[in-house]
């Protein structure tokens, strides 16, 4: 049996409403595999309890506003004496890790820590959390990590049987290659034209000022190139005028955005975070066959590693144009056999058989 523990939304994603990413798909696996899991989910709203069985899995959320972190802690403490967890499991952020550190140290549970981003590097102030969050994956029976990069950062004084890379994939809801016409139109897009887009959060950390920088100098050699950008726009960033900005798109929408569009920008700085994320857009927009132009960090240098001409140096506008506009000549893209959640859940399997004991339900 495995006790998982995680917040309700990370990257700003609810899980019981919208299930997405490793968060959903590495704990549904181990249930397709037979296995009994319960995720217990952390809400940082005020809002009610809740209770969904959904692919195998039990997930239970409860709002930690207030004197809720104690009833999570309760909880999380019950269903470890009431269900004798083989493996706990800290997913989604630092807190979680530790929380499932301290549980699985009491009861003698195999503890499981995932990392897909360097977490220290959004409040690296907070350094008691941080180093506490480190020493969790260091004595993990099994950490799994998104990339090598975090690999290396969180798992070098472990052995390097017990640490796995899960790479991030495509959720299998649609992102393949599609008719550009047919996208364009269900997402009211020009029918004609080159259609350059963005996707994720619009801040000044994604180095944005290079990608509107470079859009002007595609725009003098292709008049007909257009900037699409979708999600959040933060304080501090001037979108220009001519850009289509098509806000949140629903979750429903994203597969025909990667269709609709000639090229995908992935844009990031290397550094603390840049250089630990493997951003899901790219693996998406791969899915669907879609030209990609990233920023070269130690992270997308890894996801593109057999198409190095796809790289561009972070901050340099004049590269980052010149990259767009030869892959405006190339068309569909065929990256070859793809991560996927299912091969994934089975290699996550096999590790943890190989680690210790884990019950058939």
């Amino acid at each position: 049996m495995f006790l998982l523990l995680s917040k309700r939304r990370p990257q700003n994603r609810d899980l019981l409403e919208r299930p997405f990413g490793r968060f959903h798909h590495l704990p549904a696996e181990l249930a397709r595999h037979g296995h009994r899991v319960t995720v217990l989910l952390a809400s940082y709203l005020k809002e009610p309890d809740a209770c969904v069985e959904r692919e195998g899995v039990t997930v239970r959320s409860i709002s930690v506003r207030g004197a809720g972190a104690v009833r999570y802690l309760a909880l999380a403490q019950q269903l470890v004496r009431s269900e004798r967890p083989d493996w706990i499991g800290g997913l989604s952020d630092t807190w979680y890790a530790v929380l499932a550190a301290h549980l699985a140290r009491r009861t003698g549970a195999q503890l499981w820590v995932d990392a897909y981003d360097n977490y220290a590097s959004y409040i690296p102030w907070a350094w008691p959390v941080q180093a506490a969050w480190q020493r969790a994956a260091a004595r993990a029976d099994l950490l799994t990590v998104a990339g090598p990069t975090l690999a290396a950062l969180l798992g070098a004084k472990r052995d390097p049987a017990t640490t796995l890379v899960l790479p991030m994939a495509a959720d299998p809801v649609g992102f393949v290659p599609g008719d550009a016409a047919s996208a364009r139109g269900q997402l009211g897009l020009p029918a004609h034209g080159a259609l350059i887009g963005y996707t994720g959060g619009i801040h000044p950390s994604r180095d944005m000022g290079t990608l509107f920088d470079a859009m002007t100098r595609v725009q003098a050699q292709r008049p007909d190139a257009r900037l699409v950008l979708t999600g959040r726009r933060f304080a501090g960033v001037d979108v220009p005028a001519d850009a289509l900005w098509l806000g949140y798109l629903p979750d429903a929408d994203m597969p025909a955005l990667y269709q609709a569009l000639d090229i995908v920008a992935v844009m990031n700085t290397p550094g603390a975070f840049g250089d630990y994320s493997y951003p899901i857009k790219l693996y998406e927009a791969m899915a669907c066959g879609r030209p990609v132009v990233a920023s070269r960090t130690a992270s997308t240098a890894w996801v593109l590693r057999d198409f190095p001409d796809r790289l561009v140096p972070a901050g340099d506008a004049g590269a980052l144009a010149e990259g767009l506009l030869a892959a405006l000549e190339l068309g569909a893209v065929s990256y070859g056999p793809q991560p996927d959640w299912g091969s994934s859940g089975a290699e996550l399997e096999a590790a943890m058989m190989r680690i210790g004991m884990v019950r058939e339900e």
